[in-house]
Order: structure tokens, then C-alpha cells, then sequence
């Protein structure tokens, strides 16, 4: 069973966060949404409209100091533009044919990560992992899905399910091992996700295809 998706209004406070304190941030927002007549349930339902957005960044001018943070907690904020939760469970097919679903799921994961708050360094990781992933799925299985989601209470992260019905990995315990040496470099991608990720479960069956599921924890 999935955790619920984290509401948008603490996704906007979290970017808040990374440039005044949390009291200030709270404030910004109160205070934006009355000059954007809008309450907390519009904001929940439509995500960040561009008034709010003008608001908060005439508030940010008059607390945030530091200019780099701002530009990035605005970044963020505009990522905000339709509820994250929305993103949730639309899987981005990957096809042998082309790139394009590497790529997609890439930007979604991106997009996904800094939306929740993620650090520089972690939205790498993710989004590193989700290629790797994707790459696989592209190179050995022919075609197959990534499928990411929202984590929120207790635990604010992101997850991923990448699945395919492709011919299985042989030798698996020994590809997360490190024992089995691939000529043609399968398993690289898979030990590099385990270690990038907090938690990594991975089922194949030959014959029958692979799916691994992997979480993020903020």
C-alpha cells in the first residue's frame, strides 16, 4: 500500500524553506495567498497558478538575503504549477526503438525530486538511478515502464517501480554481488541503483521479465 502523495501546500512551504525560516515561510504563504485570492484549497486542488507565484516572490524580496537561494526556491515553486500527486503513477514507456522514454522518465524524475524538496546532490542520485534503470529496459528487455510516486507521511520521499517482460537476468544474487562479470555490461546499472538508492528490492524470472522497486527517503 502507497503512501499518500505530499499535500502541494507543504511542497511550497519545504521550497520556502530553503531560503527563510520555516515561521517566515508560513508567513510568505498566508500572506500571498490573500493578494492572489486564493485559499489553501485552491492551491491543493489546481497547484501553483502564476499569481501566487508573484506574490510569493514579492514576499521573498522583502525576507530571503540570499539571492542564489531565492532564484532555486523559485525554481522549485514553479514546478509546483499542477499538484505533483498528478504525476504519480503515469508510467513512462521505454521502447528498444528510441531514446525518448529514457529521457522522459529522466525530466519527470527530475521534475518530481526538486518539487518535494530533494537537494542537489539526491536529485542526481534519483535521477540517475531512473536512467540507469530506463537504460536497462532499453538495452536488454526491448520495452518496458517507469513508474514513479510521491511518498509523504511519515516518510516524504519518492519511488520507483521499473518493469518489463523481458528475458530476465541470469546469475542476479551474483550481478548485486559484483562476482558476475557481464561482457556485456548488465548488472552495472543494477548495483549502481542499489547504492544510490535507500532501498532496492529487485524480481526477475527468466523468461518472464524484471521489475525493481527502489525508494528515496528526503
Amino acid at each position: 500500500m502507497h503512501a499518500a502523495a505530499l499535500p502541494v501546500t507543504d511542497e511550497v512551504l519545504a521550497a520556502l524553506g530553503g531560503c527563510v525560516s520555516t515561521v517566515t515561510a508560513r508567513s510568505v504563504l498566508d500572506v500571498a495567498l490573500r493578494r492572489a485570492a486564493m485559499s489553501t484549497k485552491t492551491l491543493e486542488r489546481e497547484g501553483m497558478k502564476p499569481q501566487l507565484l508573484n506574490a510569493i516572490e514579492h514576499g521573498l524580496a522583502m525576507f530571503a538575503r540570499d539571492p542564489g537561494a531565492t532564484a532555486s526556491c523559485l525554481s522549485r515553486l514553479r514546478a509546483v504549477r499542477q499538484p505533483s500527486r498528478s504525476l504519480n503513477d503515469r508510467p513512462v514507456e521505454i521502447s528498444s526503438d528510441d531514446e525518448n522514454g529514457i529521457v522522459a522518465a529522466r525530466v519527470q524524475a527530475r521534475t518530481m525530486a526538486d518539487t518535494i524538496g530533494f537537494d542537489g546532490d539526491n536529485c542526481i542520485r534519483i535521477v540517475t538511478a531512473v536512467s540507469e534503470l530506463a537504460r536497462n529496459i532499453h538495452k536488454y528487455a526491448g520495452h518496458g515502464r517507469i513508474t514513479l510516486r510521491v511518498l509523504g507521511a511519515p516518510r516524504t520521499g519518492l519511488s520507483l517501480v521499473a518493469s518489463d517482460e523481458g528475458p530476465g537476468i541470469p546469475h542476479i544474487r551474483d550481478v548485486l554481488d559484483g562476482t558476475y562479470k557481464s561482457r556485456t555490461g548488465l548488472g552495472l546499472g543494477l548495483r549502481g541503483c542499489q547504492r544510490l538508492m535507500d532501498e532496492f528490492a529487485i524480481d526477475t524470472t527468466a523468461g518472464r521479465g524484471t521489475t525493481v522497486r527502489a525508494t528515496k527517503y528526503r
